[in-house]
């Protein structure tokens, strides 16, 4: 608790700055920031994947003795530079496009009673910030989960 006491000043002005990054330059800060989370989501991976496969291979070697394998550094480039450059500018501009597609939808009043309804049993729906949530998730799931359907 002492040590987050401490840190809670950083974390606000990171959070701060982060946030007037987005502000400022939306598609170069989300460029940034998916290339670092999926940079690190590829090396946690890369390590579970060893460490799953080569118990999978001998169940007798304790982890003490566990030898993992080698980075796979080319891997991790493709999936940096993919997030980097190819899903962060269009993930972007389709969450824009589903925000304005929301908004439209809500001033419609097409979903109004539903709304209406889901207020009086006290869901989440009940307010206009959930139906926005929900009308974008049915969205997104419609647009690009079609095989789920």
């Amino acid at each position: 608790m002492l040590l987050m006491s401490k840190l809670r000043p950083y974390l606000h002005l990171g959070a701060v700055m982060y946030n007037r990054a987005l502000d400022k330059y939306p598609i170069p800060t989300q460029m940034v920031t998916s290339a670092a989370l999926w940079c690190a989501g590829d090396l946690a991976a890369q390590r579970l994947e060893a460490r799953v496969g080569d118990f999978a291979i001998d169940s007798s070697t304790s982890i003490t003795e566990h030898q993992y394998k080698s980075i796979d550094w080319h891997r991790t480039a493709a999936q940096t530079f993919y997030a980097s450059c190819v899903w962060a500018p269009l993930a972007h501009h389709w969450y824009e496009l589903l925000d304005t597609i929301a908004l439209r939808i809500v001033k419609t009043g097409v979903f109004t009673a539903m709304v209406a309804r889901q207020a009086k049993s006290g869901s989440i729906l009940g307010s206009s910030k959930g139906a926005l949530v929900a009308i974008k998730l049915v969205i997104e799931i419609v647009a690009l989960h079609p095989i789920s359907l």
